[in-house]
């Protein structure tokens, strides 16, 4: 088995790490905005994104993931790459220092990092980032594509909508569902339902403003 990383920022450093044992098969890093030959960490990068099709004819089943961090940038990407090479196959990475219930399911291309904690029956979407030592408790849904900071704390029953992100040390309550394509501020008391398409925060957190998906919040 071979892994490449799509995206050469410091997220994929913690991809990396988040690979565990499975890091000793990451063949390098493919990205359109840095020079080949490229050190980050010490992995390398080996070209743009249009390389993958050859890299994955001279490296039988190659997997990847794509290590970026904003959330809609994530999507569009994948989307390319499963246009560039169908039926391309996805890896998932989770640290080791992650505690999963062994009834979690976790969807293609996702990352957990250290000291995450998924409780009994939650489900992950595909290429969703669920950050460093937070805390998703029982029968909790993270559709695809989302994101969930460090420190996160959800309540059993949450549902968080496809390319939301929950922001650094938030709190959501029991039974509250986030629409997609919305933002959760860093620090967050959320305890009602938040709407698709919107920024929230406070404590309790309250809609700020209306947001577009492809509105930067990293």
């Amino acid at each position: 088995m071979a892994i490449v990383i799509i995206g050469g920022g410091r997220h994929a450093i913690v991809v990396r790490e988040c690979l565990g044992t499975a890091a000793q098969h990451v063949v390098g890093i493919l990205d359109d905005g840095i020079e080949p030959g490229t050190t980050i960490g010490d992995l390398t990068v080996l070209g743009a994104v249009s390389e993958l099709p050859a890299l994955r004819q001279s490296l039988p089943g190659l997997q990847g993931i794509v290590a970026i961090g904003d959330n809609h940038s994530r999507r569009q990407v994948a989307a390319r790459i499963e246009k560039l090479t169908p039926g391309f196959a996805w890896a998932c990475a989770v640290h080791e220092r992650a505690i999963m219930s062994g009834t979690v399911r976790i969807g293609a291309g996702t990352v957990v990092a250290a000291g995450a904690i998924l409780s009994c029956h939650v489900e992950i979407g595909a290429h969703v980032i669920v950050n460093t030592g937070s805390i998703l408790d029982h029968d909790g849904l993270v559709s695809d594509f989302a994101s969930i900071g460090p420190g996160v704390v959800t309540g059993g029953n949450v549902t968080i909508g496809a390319c939301t992100h929950i922001g650094l040390g938030a709190v959501i309550t029991h039974g509250v569902t986030i629409g997609d394509h919305s933002v959760i501020g860093g620090n967050s008391f959320v305890g009602r339902d938040i709407s698709d398409h919107t920024v929230s925060y406070g404590n309790p957190a309250r809609v700020i403003r209306p947001r577009n998906e492809r509105d930067r919040y990293l």
